[in-house]
């Protein structure tokens, strides 16, 4: 099942954790050039390098109905499928 995250504009799935400020920024950028709408939410503290149990973790939501779009479009850029 996916994570989801309520605002108010909707619900947002998770699409990815990563752990690379770099590779977050370059997959959001990736989504944002192919039209799918997505949002950042990092678990990093800067004080701490590295990442401990989720601590430092980034993490990449779309919303619920551009999941499928955004799936689509990291594993043909990644070559590898985005899990479900």
């Amino acid at each position: 099942m996916d994570e989801v995250m309520h605002s108010g504009e909707g619900e947002w799935v998770l699409l990815r954790v990563v752990n690379d400020e770099a590779e977050a920024h370059l997959l959001v950028g990736l989504l944002r050039t192919q039209g799918v709408t997505c949002r950042m939410q990092s678990m990093r503290v800067s004080q701490y390098p590295l990442t401990v149990d989720g601590l430092g973790e980034i993490r990449i939501f779309v919303p619920q109905e551009e999941v499928v779009e955004a799936r689509r479009v990291v594993a043909t850029a990644t070559n590898r499928p985005v899990s479900e």
